[in-house]
């Protein structure tokens, strides 16, 4: 006997509910195999009953098996996911129900669409005049525009004007790009009723002028109606800046007298760490991402090659030069003490600050090749300095670089050095790091011949 495929199909069963259940159309399919004892004939019967089956298997990640909420015979839709759009079979139909409401308005809706999506629409008529050759170097421009903007902020930017597609679809208003002003200023209007911080609404603000500017279009953010809604936000939501407090000498003093007769690698390493940051205004993402190649020791100092930093955006490196002190709270001596402590090679590329695993009474660096997690070290200082402050939810990680910050200004450091040490691109965001100490700030006064 032949294997014998048989398909069958039942039509929409109504079941009695409380709830109007949507119809469901399914399909079943059953492989019959004759009972013929023949090996050999077995063995085809076996081999054709797998490929069927792996065929059904493939094929059910394309086809979807049921069709809800259809009146009448149901249609069959294709589709396939690249990136973050949702590319449908130019044979596929909506179905009555999800445009109902659109063709009564006579309006068309989009789906959420990345990138690519929303630049094809954008400029479907120049794209359509385009010869092949062109064409094909235009679909790289979505690409090409990706990489415009650290990878942070295009996502940043991207979940953003994805939220404002998902509100206008809800509320029946075209999503094509360029956005009108009115539509982006309720926009702005629904996200301050839902949010109590100004955050949101800048994000929202500028999630829709990155997209415009992206693709060359007139934003909607431009126009006064707009920005006047946004300054509106701005008075109504903004609450008063809680920066955190800067780390002072006396504090790394308080820590260091406690761990530096410790052997433990976990006590070496939160030590070296603290120094290390406070000495080189150092973020919690440049600390983390420091290698051991990265590090040369010489006599008198030592430098530090940061490779990626939040202000060098075309990703140029920067070599950071901290001065061995001879103290006991020298950067270098303790940078010293845990990498050898560690047993981290001179020429190595792994990371310097990697999780620890606990063996016994000591602890050992994993050989895993990944840095710590910001989380992790977040709980560690915070581990580490509560003893030695009145209030540790008044201090964070970045907490060292404003506190090397503040102790460099004070001291007398000119500006020009300390931007640089520090690698600010602005007046504003160093000034923002320093806490003038009281002898400072009295001087304006003392100085005033009174």
């Amino acid at each position: 006997m032949t294997p014998m495929m048989t398909v069958a199909s039942r039509g929409p069963r109504t079941r009695p509910s409380r709830k109007s259940r949507p119809k469901t159309l399914v399909m079943h399919v059953r492989v019959h195999i004759g009972m013929d004892h023949d090996p050999f004939q077995r063995q085809q019967r076996s081999a054709t009953a797998c490929t069927v089956s792996l065929l059904l298997v493939v094929l059910s990640f394309f086809v979807p098996v049921e069709v809800r909420g259809q009146q009448g015979p149901a249609f069959t839709a294709v589709t396939s996911r690249i990136g973050d759009e949702i590319v449908h079979s130019p044979t596929a139909r909506p179905s009555p129900s999800s445009t109902q409401t659109n063709n009564q308005r006579g309006e068309v809706h989009h789906e959420e669409a990345g990138t690519k999506d929303v630049f094809t629409r954008a400029y479907v008529s120049e794209l359509e005049m385009l010869p092949g050759t062109a064409r094909d170097l235009a679909d790289q421009i979505p690409d090409l525009l990706n990489c415009a903007r650290a990878d942070s902020t295009s996502r940043k930017y991207h979940y953003g004007f994805k939220a404002w597609q998902r509100w206008a679809n809800s509320n029946s208003i075209c999503v094509d790009v360029p956005v009108q002003p009115l539509h982006c200023a309720i926009y702005l209007v629904a996200v301050i009723q839902r949010n109590d911080s100004f955050s949101s609404v800048q994000t929202a603000f500028y999630s829709i002028r990155h997209m415009h500017n992206l693709l060359g279009l007139p934003s909607p953010t431009d126009n006064s109606l707009v920005r006047n809604v946004l300054e509106a936000a701005k008075r109504k939501l903004s609450k008063p800046k809680c920066k955190k407090e800067p780390i002072t000498v006396g504090i790394l003093e308080k820590l260091v007298d406690v761990k530096q007769h410790s052997d433990c690698l976990k006590d070496i390493r939160i030590v070296a760490m603290s120094l290390v940051a406070y000495a080189g205004f150092l973020r919690s993402a440049e600390l983390l991402n420091l290698k051991r190649c990265d590090i040369i020791f010489y006599e008198s100092y030592m430098t530090v090659f940061i490779e990626k930093s939040k202000t060098d955006m075309y990703r140029d490196g920067a070599w950071l030069l901290i001065s061995r002190t001879r103290g006991k709270l020298c950067p270098v001596s303790w940078l010293e003490t845990y990498v050898e402590a560690a047993c981290i090679d001179n020429e190595s590329q792994e990371y310097l600050f990697r999780n620890l695993s606990k063996c016994k009474t000591s602890y050992v660096l994993r050989k895993q090749n990944s840095s710590m997690s910001y989380t992790r070290l977040r709980e560690e200082f915070i581990e580490a300095f509560a003893p030695f402050v009145r209030d540790i939810s008044k201090y964070g990680l970045h907490s060292l670089r404003a506190g090397g910050a503040t102790a460099a200004a004070n001291n007398g450091v000119p500006d020009r050095m300390f931007k640089r040490h520090g690698r600010w691109k602005s007046e504003n965001a160093k000034d923002g790091y320093v806490k003038d100490s009281v002898e400072h700030r009295l001087s304006v006064s003392m100085s005033l011949g009174l």
